[in-house]
């Protein structure tokens, strides 16, 4: 190989020889009288940069991910197409990849957050369903104490206590609403 041999770099159509190509410029000096080519001052993509700010502020505020997502995808495109001369392509895709989770965060919690209050609701239907059925319980073994007691009802002041053996559990006795009594219905 020397600067005179034909190559063609992969984002061109047209072939070059080695020695006019940057990448190469430095392991093939110039000919006598020839100055050497300038090389391409790079910068970087202004784009990617707010890109990647856009997608971590999206995590926060969720506004700004889909602006940091469509900027990513301009800085890479921009990048793509100034043959070298801007980088920043590491900044465009982490920002991308930062409001592309943002959004999916986002799009997960608020249907989420709205699911909440009616999963409350269900909560303390399910509790209230619970404690109808333990009062029913608990009436039906009132009644049966009556009818081994000559039509009369427990004294209201033991009445957990005389009805105890004719209820199937202590359980009955809880009311998933009231905590921390032993029998938490009245008589």
């Amino acid at each position: 190989l020397n600067r005179a041999t034909p190559a063609r770099p992969e984002t061109e159509t047209d072939w070059k020889t080695l020695g006019t190509l940057p990448e190469f410029a430095d392991l093939f000096p110039p000919p006598p009288g020839m100055t050497p080519p300038t090389p391409v001052a790079t910068k970087n993509c202004g784009l990617a940069t707010w890109a990647l700010v856009c997608g971590a502020l999206g995590m926060v505020t969720c506004v700004t991910a889909p602006v940091g997502l469509v900027l990513g995808f301009i800085a890479h495109s921009r990048i793509r197409g100034s043959n070298g001369r801007l980088t920043g392509s590491g900044l465009a895709t982490t920002g991308i990849v930062l409001s592309l989770i943002a959004v999916l965060l986002w799009l997960l919690a608020i249907p989420a957050a709205m699911l909440l209050p009616a999963l409350s609701k269900a909560k303390q239907k399910a509790q209230i369903i619970s404690c109808v059925g333990n009062v029913k319980q608990l009436s039906l073994a009132v009644r049966i104490y009556s009818s081994d007691n000559q039509d009369q009802y427990p004294p209201a002041e033991t009445w957990c206590d005389a009805i105890q053996t004719t209820v199937g559990s202590p359980k009955v006795f809880q009311c998933p609403v009231v905590r921390g009594r032993r029998c938490a219905f009245a008589f």
